[in-house]
């Protein structure tokens, strides 16, 4: 899987240029309290430490890789941790943010995204999607007004940029590119190690989109960006619209 994803970043070559390969720990630590069940289990030290060597010679091979840092925690921090890790004491101005079973399908202008975001502040977060954007911008009705019981979202008015994108009111963790400022209000949230940071702030931008400025890439009509290879859970209902 995740040899399969550094292989799609080709893709969109501006993605290589400067690449942050962080591995969660494979052991958790001597206190889970707060960890989801999906971060507390022990993985197999030498299978991982292998698996670890193969992604690295992979990444390597990639013609168009730029600067590459590998960064590798000493104990299981989980996608929360990871990201924290990844974007920390970073001095650009955007990241990018891929998950290791979120293969990219097709190809997008990414210099013209961050030309948007920059000229367009508002524009904090741009998730690549997989699945349909329609489907997509229905999960914060179901999630945050029909499950969490929230009420109706504010209005938020589409934007007419020279690059397509469709709000969604919510925030979730799948292949996206982010302002720096953007991850700093992130993780200044409740958003602890040992789980997902979709978790502490899923709904905020179903009741305040001004404040977190999330979109998907593309109108209605598109989307499929990204693949979804799940090897936990390949049903519709666990993947929503990642299917």
């Amino acid at each position: 899987m995740l040899l399969r994803t550094l292989a799609s970043f080709a893709i969109v070559p501006d993605l290589l240029r400067d690449v942050r390969l962080v591995f969660d720990g494979a052991t958790p630590p001597s206190n889970t309290r707060g960890y989801s069940w999906k971060c507390k289990q022990a993985a197999d030290e030498s299978a991982y430490a292998a698996y670890k060597a193969r992604a690295r010679a992979a990444l390597q091979q990639l013609p168009a890789v730029g600067a590459l840092t590998v960064l590798e925690l000493p104990t299981r921090r989980c996608h929360s941790g990871t990201v924290r890790a990844g974007v920390a004491n970073t001095t650009s101005l955007f990241v990018a943010v891929l998950q290791n079973d979120l293969p990219l399908l097709k190809p997008f202008d990414l210099r013209a995204l961050l030309a948007v975001m920059t000229e367009h502040p508002y524009v904090q977060k741009v998730s690549f999607s997989a699945g349909t954007n329609a489907c997509n911008r229905r999960v914060a009705t179901t999630i945050c007004k029909k499950h969490r019981k929230l009420g109706r979202s504010a209005v938020v008015p589409e934007l007419s940029l020279a690059v397509p994108l469709t709000v969604v009111q919510f925030w979730w963790d799948g292949n996206h590119v982010a302002s720096a400022a953007h991850y700093r209000r992130v993780f200044s949230q409740r958003v602890t190690d040992g789980g997902f940071v979709e978790n502490a702030v899923f709904c905020r931008p179903w009741l305040n989109h001004s404040e977190w400025g999330t979109y998907m890439l593309g109108n209605m009509s598109d989307g499929r960006y990204s693949a979804h290879a799940n090897a936990r859970n390949t049903t519709f209902a666990f993947n929503l619209c990642m299917n």
